[in-house]
């Protein structure tokens, strides 16, 4: 639902499963007008074929077209419906459905690779596991005196459960802040998502209504809906309000406070390591908690410069349709 305008934009992608490439199959687009005082109204509906040019596209191709608005048998709206829509349709030949394309596919990965939104699902689950790692590791052997593993002696290492306790505590804390910013608890000024015209505007509407309540948990919001009706909303904010950079900085600081403490029982465990003694489990829990660790890091560097790109591609197509055509 997009407020406030008469051409409203929503760009967003949506996939659909086909059985088979026939010309049969037709995509059929409803616009309503969504209002609080009564049922919504239609504005319109369109009708694309999906012929056999579309199914001879290159995956990474899509093409633009602009339908108009007709009115429909069930909805009616002979006398008002006007205006177009505009879409944009592609067709990957990898999605078919009866492919023998999997999720081992190198094409599948590659898209997921490329969503912002699947590599931040994939971080916070790396940092789950990492948390899991270092708990079972801080319980777990860390030397041992014998010809093998699995038939030695465990000895005592000081030092080493405390650091990876502390280290799946500073882990956990990371872990919850991302799995809270995935799932939108502070917005996009955590997620990064590509900001709209219509979001800065919200944006700096809410801004100024909320000039005077910056000190308060509470607040009781009374707006008119019609004659005599009112609609009254009440706020409560049990946690005070914390700006988005003070939680990466905290998160930040956990989060390098793990991957330090896990180095740090890593070389524990190697300086008191003897010619007849060997490395425990716990040893390689934490080195694979470590590794996990970093690769967030690093799917994280790859999510922030997707989001750039993706904005960078938005703000260059808004100001290729408002350019003038010569």
């Amino acid at each position: 639902c997009i407020n406030g305008t008469l051409n409203p934009k929503w760009r967003e992608d949506f996939c659909f499963a086909v059985k088979q490439k026939s010309m049969t199959l037709s995509l059929h687009i409803e616009v309503w007008h969504s209002t609080s005082e009564g049922p919504d109204e239609f504005l319109g509906h369109a009708v694309l074929n999906l012929n056999e040019s579309l199914f001879s596209m290159a995956p990474s191709h899509r093409d633009r077209r602009e339908l108009p608005l007709k009115p429909h048998e069930k909805h009616g709206g002979h006398n008002r419906v006007k205006g177009s829509v505009k879409v944009e349709i592609g067709f990957d030949h990898n999605l078919l459905h009866g492919s023998k394309v999997g999720l081992n596919s190198p094409s599948i990965c590659t898209e997921l690779m490329k969503s912002p939104q699947a590599l931040r699902v994939f971080r916070v689950f790396l940092l789950g596991c990492a948390t899991l790692l270092l708990m079972v590791a801080a319980r777990g052997r860390w030397l041992c005196r014998g010809p093998s593993l699995h038939d030695c002696f465990p000895e005592p290492v000081q030092g080493t459960g405390t650091c990876v306790m502390l280290a799946s505590c500073a882990a956990t804390a990371v872990t919850s802040v991302h799995f809270a910013g995935a799932i939108g608890a502070f917005g996009v000024d955590w997620t990064g998502e590509v900001l709209r015209v219509q979001d800065l505007l919200q944006s700096a509407r809410v801004d100024e209504e909320d000039v005077d309540y910056d000190d308060t948990n509470a607040r009781l919001q009374v707006q008119s809906v019609g004659y005599l009706q009112w609609n009254i909303s009440m706020a409560i904010s049990l946690v005070p309000r914390v700006p988005c950079i003070c939680v990466r900085l905290f998160t930040m600081l956990a989060y390098l406070i793990a991957i330090l403490l896990s180095l740090l029982a890593i070389t524990l465990s190697r300086l008191e390591e003897g010619h007849a003694q060997v490395l425990g489990e716990s040893v390689y829990l934490d080195a694979l908690a470590l590794g996990c660790m970093i690769t967030s890091s690093v799917l994280s560097v790859r999510e922030r410069r997707l989001l750039v790109k993706e904005e960078g591609d938005m703000w260059m197509d808004v100001g290729q349709e408002r350019s003038p055509k010569k």
